[in-house]
């Protein structure tokens, strides 16, 4: 007789699970998920998102409209509209939602065909806000009446009740066309690049101007082979500042009166900027002298008839000296993953200590008896490698350089960096200038290798940091333990 075959039960428990889970997950959470996301669509107070807006209209102020991608002001005056000023107005308002229904349908289900508009201020001509998306549209009106707690009282689309929304939407209601006037000085559409600067031309009134040239991927001192190397982040940013310049607002609108431009000053720029582009047209700039007392001066841009206000602290950002582009880090950039041994000392006494790296750390060179590995610190070692990796110049002197000389007792502090094969990688020395104790005054002129020893100038605080006092133990000289700094580390290099 053959066997009668049974049915898995547990497989039928684990699919009834599985079906239940789902049915579970897709009516009630993804179903509260839809049904949630329904009723916050519809208390925003706009239905679309900024990228879907192609138009605005404020109560006959100003008509916006989206052509190509760009927004351009359509009235009561023609121009280009400032993206950002556009994008923020937008986003003010595609995030507010309304409050409550006060009257009228939807209020608690019941229709109510009579509303008294002139109680909340929504009889007549009262504020009204147009946004376009396409064919669809969303019309705000504003009343001009306030619900006790500030909040406004509103009609959307024509709807037969009277909403709440916040009291922030007033300022979006308040907005004027010269508030959505784009203000650069060289605008370009949100699909065009910005151009690639190769020179850079800086004129001054007063005297100090300078020219730049990029070469490669370099900005370099036009016609000075000997000048000082450039930071080149700060000359990007130097140019970025320029090119994106902005004004605060608008002061004229043809910079081609000469009335306008003798009463803005503008006829005696204080500053001229000419930056020429890869291809196409050189950019200048032009600003006003700034007095003072004065937040803003004029200036204009080659690409606009306007004339605008400019902040200060604009005005003061391209005005910066050609010292303020200098690479001050420069004298002291190597790296020390080259370096294999190091020799410290003063200049004209010269290896009197020197330290190799091997397998298991740094070592003292058996050239001194008395010195013993434990004499050496490990991590202050590491610590002045780092600091002196971080080091900025305060000052870059003139050349020549200073004459080595001893100060107040305190000899040059002389450090020189090798390589695997005994090639020098870098070099250092370190003249004390007035490092006597109490003195506010106290610097170190730095002579380095890394710029063909030109000389620059570091803080007392500065050379302090480098820890070299620090490197040997007390025994042979080193800083004795919760000692104060020395006025120099002659005796660490002693």
């Amino acid at each position: 007789m053959a066997k009668k075959k049974s049915f898995p039960t547990g497989l039928v428990f684990v699919v009834a699970v599985g079906a239940f889970a789902s049915w579970t997950y897709f009516s009630q959470y993804k179903g509260k998920e839809a049904e949630l996301k329904a009723k916050e669509k519809s208390e925003a107070l706009i239905p679309f998102s900024n990228s879907e807006i192609t138009g605005i209209s404020l109560n006959g102020k100003f008509e916006l409209k989206k052509i190509d991608g760009q927004w351009k002001l359509l009235s009561p005056i023609t121009d280009l509209a400032d993206p950002v000023a556009v994008e923020s107005y937008l986003s003010s308002l595609t995030t507010e939602k309304s409050k409550a229904t006060v009257v009228g349908d939807g209020y608690d289900g019941v229709e109510k065909a009579n509303i008294e508009w002139k109680t909340y201020g929504l009889e007549g001509a009262a504020p009204t806000l147009t946004l376009m998306a396409g064919e669809k549209k969303r019309t705000i009106q504003i009343g001009t009446e306030k619900a006790y707690d500030g909040s406004l009282y509103a009609r959307i689309d024509g709807a037969n009740a009277v909403v709440l929304l916040s009291a922030a939407v007033s300022g979006s209601m308040e907005k004027t066309d010269r508030e959505m006037r784009d203000k650069r000085f060289f605008p370009r559409a949100p699909d065009q690049k910005a151009p690639v600067i190769q020179s850079v031309e800086v004129v001054k009134s007063a005297g100090g101007g300078f020219k730049l040239e990029k070469k490669g991927e370099d900005w370099l001192v036009a016609g000075d082979k000997n000048a000082w190397p450039l930071d080149q982040s700060k000359v990007r940013e130097f140019v970025d500042s320029a090119v994106g310049l902005r004004g605060a607002d608008i002061w004229a609108e043809d910079k081609t009166e000469k009335r306008i431009l003798a009463s803005r000053k503008l006829d005696r720029p204080a500053l001229t900027l000419r930056l020429k582009p890869e291809s196409g047209e050189t950019l200048e700039v032009k600003l006003a002298p700034l007095e003072k007392d004065q937040t803003l001066t004029a200036g204009y841009g080659s690409a606009r008839t306007l004339i605008f206000g400019v902040y200060k602290a604009q005005v003061e950002d391209l005005m910066r000296p050609l010292e303020a582009l200098q690479d001050k880090k420069k004298p002291f950039q190597f790296n020390v993953a080259d370096v294999a041994s190091v020799e410290f000392g003063a200049r004209d006494l010269f290896l009197p200590m020197a330290v190799n790296k091997d397998k298991a750390g740094w070592v003292i060179d058996p050239i001194d008896p008395k010195a013993k590995s434990a004499d050496l610190k490990q991590d202050a070692l590491e610590g002045m490698f780092k600091a002196l990796s971080e080091l900025s110049a305060e000052k870059i002197l003139p050349m020549p350089a200073s004459k080595f000389r001893v100060m107040g007792g305190a000899e040059p502090i002389h450090l020189k960096f090798f390589g695997s094969s005994k090639k020098v990688v870098a070099e250092f020395t370190f003249i004390p200038r007035d490092v006597k104790p109490g003195s506010k005054n106290a610097r170190y002129e730095v002579i380095s290798s890394l710029v063909g020893g030109r000389p620059v100038e570091i803080t007392r605080d500065a050379f302090d940091g480098l820890g070299l006092a620090k490197i040997l133990s007390p025994r042979l000289g080193g800083e004795k333990p919760g000692a104060s700094p020395a006025p120099s580390p002659t005796a660490a290099a002693r």
